[in-house]
């Protein structure tokens, strides 16, 4: 076949520049592991050591992160440990995270459970973002873990085209 008085444009593979995706289509995913048992007794959201860094391909893009680990509270009665998604330095949601283990009352309960938690972000920047969750308690006599039994704990963040 023969095209007659077309220019093309050749993206390059590694940075796709001068691709124009369709909105909803993901442009690039980029995950992260961690999976070494660690706790936390800080009434402060603190890192779990889970993160993910993505350069963005647009500014109008949006970002779907998930977030999964198996969690445990122990300690006393009314016990809460607290779960969240950081960009950068800014949590994604509010003071009380989105996920929790609450203990009931009463002393010596102690609570596992798996946790995943998502958030759909909008940055707008094309500057590097590094995703990651964090994690704190109630009060400081007790602990939050994350990563159970060494199990692995995992980050995924999609770039979803704007």
């Amino acid at each position: 076949a023969t095209i007659a008085n077309a220019t093309l444009t050749t993206p390059t593979i590694a940075s796709m520049a001068n691709c124009t995706f369709p909105a909803g289509m993901v442009i690039q995913v980029v995950s992260g592991t961690h999976s070494t048992e660690s706790f936390t007794q800080s009434t402060g959201f603190v890192t779990m050591g889970l993160t993910a860094t993505i350069t963005p391909r647009n500014a109008s893009s949006k970002f779907f992160i998930i977030c999964n680990t198996s969690g445990y509270n122990n300690g006393g009665s009314a016990h809460v440990g607290y779960y969240t998604i950081y960009r950068n330095s800014t949590n994604l949601s509010d003071a009380m995270g989105y996920a929790d283990i609450y203990l009931g009352s009463g002393s010596g309960h102690d609570l596992g459970s798996n946790i995943s938690i998502s958030e759909l972000d909008s940055p707008n920047t094309t500057s590097a973002i590094t995703y990651g969750m964090y994690a704190r308690c109630s009060n400081t006599s007790d602990k939050v873990y994350w990563s159970m039994n060494h199990s692995k704990s995992d980050i995924t963040v999609m770039e979803v085209a704007g």
